[in-house]
């Protein structure tokens, strides 16, 4: 269990220092408003355009979770956990 608080913690930490992009920003304005759909397209685009970015892939990961997209958030979890 620790682990993963910590891995939270860094990944938060990480998605502070976000990339300036118009997709990033969509994404965390969409997630803040609880709208999954378009935070996960948006965080989508980050990921497929930055694709060594931790932080793309815990909040598309986040997104998925919150969707009950269980498998593909655990996946996007892992390679945000992987790439840190």
């Amino acid at each position: 269990m620790s682990k993963i608080v910590v891995l939270i913690v860094v990944l938060v930490a990480v998605s502070f220092s976000a990339p300036v992009s118009a997709d990033w920003q969509d994404g965390v304005d969409a997630l803040k408003g609880r709208d999954y759909e378009t935070a996960k397209a948006e965080f989508s685009v980050v990921v497929r355009e930055i694709p060594d970015y931790v932080g793309g892939y815990y909040m598309l990961g986040t997104c998925q979770m919150k969707l009950g997209e269980f498998d593909d958030g655990i996946a996007n979890l892992g390679k945000a956990y992987e790439l840190e």
